[in-house]
C-alpha cells in the first residue's frame, strides 16, 4: 500500500465496467478516499456510455514480464522451453513486422511470482525486462471484437476521461480490434493505462 504526498495511506480499488458493444473494462485505483474516487469515476464512465457492471471473471489476474521482441526471438526455443520447465506460464512471441505487439514480448507469470521470473530471464538468458507488472490480462474465450469504429471511438473516450484521474494506475480490456479501423485501434492501445 503507498502513501499520498500528505502521507495519508493509499487504499486499491478495483472498478469493473461494461462498455457499448459488451468491451469489459477493469480500472485498477489507488486513493486516500475511495468514496470520493469511486463517485467521480463511476461519473466518468456513465458519461462515456459505460455501466458498472461485474467484469473480472473476463480476465486473468497475472505477472507480465515485457521482452523486446527482437531479443525475444533469437532466444525464443530457450524460452518456450522455459514455460514448458513451468518457469512461467506462457510466452507472446509477436512475429517479426507485427507493430500491433508494440515491439515487446511477454513471458506470463503467477503474480507472486513476477519478480523472480523478471530475474530468472536475466540470470538465465541475459534478457532485461523492459518492465515486470501485475496485469488484468482478457482470458481467450473472453475476448469481445469491437463491432465498429463507433464502439472504439467510445471505449476510447472512456480511455481518455480516465487519463485525468491521477488515482488511475492501470486499465485493462476485453476488447479486440474486430471491425475497427487500424488507425482508430492503435489510438485506442495508446490511451490505455499502466503506471
Amino acid at each position: 500500500m503507498g502513501r499520498s504526498l500528505s502521507g495519508t495511506a493509499l487504499e486499491k480499488v478495483v472498478l469493473e465496467v461494461v462498455m457499448p458493444g459488451g468491451i469489459a473494462v477493469v480500472v485498477e485505483m489507488e486513493t486516500d478516499s475511495k468514496g470520493r474516487t469511486l463517485q467521480e469515476v463511476s461519473h466518468a464512465v456513465k458519461k462515456t456510455g459505460g455501466k458498472l457492471g461485474s467484469t473480472l471473471f473476463y480476465f486473468d489476474h497475472l505477472g507480465r514480464v515485457a521482452l523486446d521482441a527482437d531479443d525475444a526471438r533469437s532466444r525464443e526455443e530457450e524460452l518456450f522451453q522455459f514455460v514448458l520447465e513451468e518457469k512461467a506460464l506462457d510466452l507472446d512471441v509477436p512475429a517479426a513486422g507485427d507493430s500491433e505487439a508494440g515491439g515487446y514480448a511477454v513471458v506470463w507469470t503467477k503474480p507472486e511470482e513476477t519478480a523472480k521470473v523478471a530475474r530468472l530471464l536475466k540470470d538465465e538468458f541475459g534478457l532485461q525486462a523492459r518492465s515486470a507488472d501485475l496485469v488484468w490480462r482478457p482470458k481467450n474465450d473472453m475476448k469481445t471484437s469491437l463491432q465498429s469504429d463507433q464502439d472504439a471511438s467510445i471505449l476510447n473516450q472512456l480511455l481518455i476521461a480516465l487519463q485525468g484521474f491521477p488515482e488511475v494506475n492501470g486499465t485493462f480490456m476485453s476488447a479486440e480490434r474486430g471491425n475497427a479501423s487500424p488507425e482508430i485501434w492503435r489510438t485506442v492501445q495508446e490511451n490505455v493505462i499502466l503506471r
